[in-house]
């Protein structure tokens, strides 16, 4: 038996839920179709200058507000975003994000992506860039026998293979009570023989609480694996009171994963994946330039990965933005493949016609 076999690493990003059956917006425009509350159109008119909305950037304003938020205790009113009339708070627009990026049928999924991710080994891992649920919803129909059975029974989701990515999602989110024994300091050996799946800037269905102080505050719950919880965000915390928030981190220029709970694990496992990965799916990512966190974790993997080879394989209807992945990856020609498909279909194909799973 071979006793390093074949990683591969699906990286997904905004024009992965666009090319969907769902056909989700990507960062710029995301606002186009979407009817706002008045204050909120005027605080996107006002921060980029036009009220012009394909010009909008969803993830350059949110970053914008996180940061004021974080300031907030460090400047009084001078880092309120509330101080000035036009302005909002983050949680105000993340409630129109979610609005957009929900699937109201649950779980519904998307062919394309039930394809390719069936392309992956069980080892292999996602990383996804995106808050949505399209991923997670094709993830539950391939690892998760008849998801709708469970649901329409009144039943949490239950896996036969609790190593399969999402059955793993809870504990690595910090659901601690999923562990008969109580939880391990680190990964168990069963967890380290599969794949992850890791969404890096949060989800739209990952809930926490905001007090600090509060258990509740380090770990994340994902109401997408327990439906019929009926969790959202402005209910109490059970232990605290709080408001729970919605755990959604747009890409700042240096994320501050001391204060960020579970984030950190996330992000540690993808660096590790990444650096084991003999292959790379990159689907949809316009590598933002304000996301330096990902750069970081790119380029650190390029540098760590020990046989140094990789095998480049780029889904994007931007050719500029493919090519931006690719000189991130940072290796020699000598020492990588690349192939660039314009569509997802373009790449299943592919494997279809070159069995190159």
């Amino acid at each position: 038996m071979n006793a390093n076999p074949r990683r591969t690493v699906l990286i997904l990003g905004a024009g992965a839920s666009c090319a969907s059956k769902f056909g989700k917006p990507v960062m710029t425009g995301f606002f186009n179709d979407q009817q706002l509350p008045e204050n909120i159109a005027a605080f996107f008119s006002w921060f980029h200058s036009t009220a012009d909305r394909s010009k909008w950037n969803i993830e350059e304003a949110l970053s914008f507000l996180f940061i004021s938020e974080s300031r907030r205790h460090l400047w009084g009113e001078f880092g309120d975003p509330a101080y000035h009339g036009r302005l909002v708070r983050f949680d105000e627009v993340v409630k129109e994000v979610i609005g957009v990026l929900k699937i109201d049928t649950f779980p519904e999924h998307c062919d394309k992506h039930v394809s390719l991710v069936k392309t992956l080994h069980p080892r292999d891992s996602i990383i996804s860039l995106n808050y949505d649920l399209i991923c997670d919803q094709s993830l539950l129909h391939c690892e998760l026998p008849n998801p709708s059975i469970a649901i329409d029974s009144g039943e949490n989701l239950n896996w036969s293979n609790e190593n399969s990515r999402m059955g793993k999602l809870a504990m690595t989110l910090g659901i601690s009570d999923l562990y008969a024994g109580g939880q391990p300091m680190t990964l168990m050996p069963g967890e380290r023989e599969s794949g992850f799946y890791l969404k890096l800037h949060g989800s739209i269905d990952w809930l926490y609480c905001p007090t600090e102080s509060c258990l509740n505050n380090r770990v994340y719950f994902p109401s997408c694996i327990y439906p019929t919880y009926q969790q959202s965000q402005g209910n109490p915390c059970r232990r605290c009171g709080s408001s729970l928030r919605t755990m959604i981190i747009p890409p700042v220029g240096v994320i501050q994963f001391d204060s960020l709970g579970r984030l950190s694990f996330l992000w540690s496992l993808a660096l590790r994946e990444l650096i084991s990965a003999d292959k790379i799916i990159a689907f949809g990512l316009s590598v933002a330039p304000s996301d330096f966190e990902f750069h970081w974790l790119v380029r650190q993997a390029s540098r760590l990965r020990p046989h140094g080879a990789i095998d480049l394989n780029v889904i994007n209807s931007n050719r500029d933005h493919a090519e931006r992945f690719v000189a991130l990856c940072g290796s020699s020609g000598a020492q990588r493949e690349y192939h660039y498909y314009s569509t997802v279909e373009g790449y299943l194909r592919r494997c279809r016609d070159n069995t190159i799973l």
